[in-house]
């Protein structure tokens, strides 16, 4: 099962990545018919789900029903420029959007009796979002350490900088998700200094 979440979709790239991440996850891993995806954009207000935290609770309740918790997984795919303090914080002007804590999505999964879930944040800027998501049946990725600040977040790409490495080219290449966050890591690696030496 897949869930996008596209917290602050200003930026093109934001929108074009959910909508690949989510072709991807059904194209190559199985979920079609079980993939959905909410963006706070502008240009998707018509056909696609606000991102704030009332329709990602309800969201995930809902998939919870579904799922059978001994064997299906949940993918859990959140973005948007940057995260801090531990919370996303969903923008859709003139909207007042409640910050979403960490510890909050962990209650919710919870509640929706989810067991198994791979959660990636992909922001240029990213804090405290991980360590209250960790668990023994949970696998937390984020596109950047806490204090660093990663490229390729602005613009009308297909992907940022880590969506490329990640999704459009190591998991094109491997059913691993650990095997690909890593093969993401040295291709992100050698790129920055490239980027560097030029």
């Amino acid at each position: 099962y897949f869930v996008g979440f596209g917290a602050n979709a200003h930026e093109p790239v934001f929108v074009n990545e959910m909508r690949a991440v989510a072709q991807i996850f059904e194209t190559r891993f199985g979920a079609r018919d079980r993939s959905t995806v909410m963006i706070n954009s502008r240009s998707t207000v018509r056909r696609t789900p606000l991102a704030n935290a009332h329709n990602l609770g309800r969201l995930l309740g809902e998939v919870g029903k579904r799922m059978n918790p001994e064997e299906d997984i949940l993918f859990l795919y959140i973005s948007a420029p940057a995260f801090t303090a531990g919370k996303v914080a969903p923008r859709f002007e003139p909207l007042d959007l409640v910050p979403i804590h960490a510890a909050d999505i962990r209650h919710m999964l919870d509640d929706a009796g989810i067991r198994y879930r791979v959660i990636i944040f992909s922001a240029c800027a990213a804090s405290d979002v991980i360590a209250p998501l960790r668990g023994p049946t949970t696998a937390v990725i984020a596109a950047t350490e806490s204090g660093q600040r990663g490229h390729g977040c602005t613009g009308d790409a297909a992907f940022t900088d880590f969506g490329k490495a990640f999704f459009d080219e190591a998991l094109r290449d491997s059913f691993s998700i650990m095997e690909a966050l890593e093969k993401a890591r040295t291709t992100l690696a050698e790129r920055d200094s490239a980027h560097l030496r030029a």
